[in-house]
């Protein structure tokens, strides 16, 4: 009886396998094909590697995390703002129209233009330490005491392409007490060291997108300039008020406030800019306001002929006083973020006769400056595509303009 069932499953198993070999025969020359399909639907979806985008991708990962930042802060939280390669990666493969090859000078740019800018504060901590020394009766014999002072750096704010983060500390002295004894176990000295110091104890955030905008605006682009205008202002009077360009990155209009999170009018607009640049006047005017305006920070507004009168906001520094005459062109302040702000830019207001006007519509606009809306989707799929860079998902052809 087991010979037979041995017989039977040998004939089974050839029977079998004559099978599959004619299967395989009939269908051979469509293997090819459909493996040939396969490996390209999963390239396409991120599953199977792509050689040149790999390389794309390490050459990019590589740049952006030999990027050394100085950590000058004691508890080092420079660390946890590392700009992830992944935005650098999106912004060059959206600039590149997905070309496999990356732009390394590109690279360099979008780097060093979204790597965090840190703010600090000095403070002096201090270490007391306290010698108490007893006699055999526990009576004090002597006291004295030494004070060690450090100057240390701590993190005040990190503005990030994603925003600002201000950092908060709370003052504490912590108290450590050592006592000696004799044999007896009489106390023989006491030493009391108190060091007072900054700790953290916590942050706030501010979303702005406002450096990853203009970053956009530049290697990307954003609404030109050309044939921009409005009914009722054919000609415009006025200078641009920052005369080494910048980019316009808020125009006028509605618009959520970096700062509240609230919708509503944008009565000006931003134009981002370096430190310390120049801020000019836009036509010859009167100064009627030099000096802290709410949340304007440190603000300039002149007055002009017509019922116009304009204003510069958030300046680092002021040039020009109350009450003086200026002429067009001339330097009355420098770009900054006082007062209400998350980076250095200029906010520049046009009214007449008391109505705000779209500043676009007044000034002559420089060649090669770009308007830049904050509703602008490019921002989006780029945020969504370094997302999936750094979850993995390299080879993302299908997500093109």
């Amino acid at each position: 009886m087991g010979v037979l069932k041995s017989v039977a499953k040998e004939i089974l198993y050839r029977s079998l396998l004559r099978a599959l070999k004619r299967v395989l025969l009939f269908f051979s020359p469509f293997l090819v094909p459909v493996a040939l399909a396969t490996v390209t639907i999963l390239a396409v979806f991120g599953v199977a590697p792509v050689e040149g985008q790999d390389l794309a991708r390490a050459m990019v990962k590589n740049h952006v995390e030999s990027m050394k930042s100085e950590n000058r802060c004691k508890y080092g939280q420079e660390e946890e703002f590392r700009l992830p390669w992944g935005v650098v990666h999106a912004v060059e493969c959206y600039a590149g129209e997905w070309q496999a090859e990356p732009d390394r000078a590109r690279v360099a740019r979008v780097s060093d233009a979204l790597e965090p800018d840190f703010g600090y504060i000095r403070y002096t901590e201090v270490i007391i330490t306290e010698y108490i020394d007893y006699d055999e009766n526990g009576s004090v014999v002597s006291r004295r005491e030494e004070r060690d002072e450090a100057e240390v750096e701590l993190l005040d704010r990190a503005v990030t392409y994603q925003g600002l983060y201000s950092f908060i500390y709370e003052e504490v002295t912590d108290t450590d007490r050592r006592i000696f004894r004799d044999d007896e176990g009489r106390i023989t000295r006491e030493v009391v060291r108190r060091h007072t110091y900054l700790k953290p104890a916590g942050r706030t955030f501010v979303q702005d997108y406002s450096a990853l905008d203009a970053v956009i605006a530049e290697e990307i682009g954003g609404l030109r300039t050309a044939g921009y205008g409005h009914d009722g202002f054919e000609e415009r009077g006025m200078d641009w008020p920052v005369p080494s360009g910048g980019t316009l990155t808020s125009p006028f209009g509605m618009r959520y406030h970096p700062v509240t999170g609230e919708y509503r009018m944008h009565t000006g607009i931003d134009i981002a800019a370096d430190e310390g640049k120049d801020v000019a006047a836009v036509a010859d005017g009167t100064v009627r306001i030099a000096g802290k305006y709410g949340g304007y920070g440190y603000a300039v507004v002149l007055e002009h002929e017509g019922g116009y009168s304009t204003l510069y906001g958030h300046n680092s520094r002021i040039t020009v006083r109350q009450g003086e005459g200026v002429r067009r062109g001339r330097k009355i302040a420098e770009i900054g973020s006082t007062g209400v702000s998350t980076g250095p830019h200029l906010h520049f207001e046009v009214r007449r006769n008391g109505s705000f006007v779209d500043p676009l519509a007044a000034v002559n606009i420089p060649e090669g400056i770009v308007v830049y809306a904050a509703d602008n989707p490019d921002r989006t799929v780029i945020l969504e595509t370094a997302r999936a860079f750094m979850e993995g998902e390299s080879n993302l052809e299908w997500l093109t303009r």
